[in-house]
C-alpha cells in the first residue's frame, strides 16, 4: 500500500493501479488495504480520465481549426470523419470522469 500511494503520488498512475491489481490478487484477505486501494483506485482513474479529456479536446479543437482552413473535399472529408471520432471519444471520457466521480461522492456518504 505504501508503493501504492508513492506511485500516485509521483504522478505514476498507471502503475499505481497495476499495483493495485496485484495486492488485489496476491492479498484476498486484506480487506483494510484493499478499501484503502480502492480510494486510490479512484483517484488515479480520475486523473487519468481528466488527462484523457484534456488531451482530446486539444486534438478536436486543432482538427475544427483545420476543417475551417482546408478548401480539399477530400481532405475536409477526412478531417470531418476524425473530428466526429475525437467528439465521441470525448464525450465517452467525460461519462468516465462524472461516473468516478458519483462513485466517490456514493463512497463518502457511506
Amino acid at each position: 500500500l505504501t508503493r501504492i500511494n508513492s506511485l500516485y503520488e509521483s504522478g505514476n498512475y498507471r502503475a499505481a493501479l497495476d499495483s493495485i491489481t496485484v495486492l488485489r490478487d496476491r492479498y484476498p484477505a486484506a480487506i483494510e488495504a484493499r478499501k484503502a486501494a480502492l480510494v486510490v483506485w479512484q483517484n488515479a482513474s480520475l486523473k487519468m480520465a481528466q488527462a484523457d479529456v484534456a488531451q482530446t479536446d486539444i486534438l478536436l479543437q486543432q482538427t475544427i481549426a483545420k476543417i475551417a482552413s482546408t478548401t480539399d473535399r477530400y481532405e475536409r472529408n477526412l478531417l470531418g470523419v476524425k473530428r466526429d471520432s475525437l467528439q465521441a471519444r470525448y464525450d465517452a471520457m467525460c461519462g468516465v470522469v462524472k461516473m468516478i466521480r458519483m462513485r466517490q461522492k456514493q463512497e463518502q456518504k457511506q
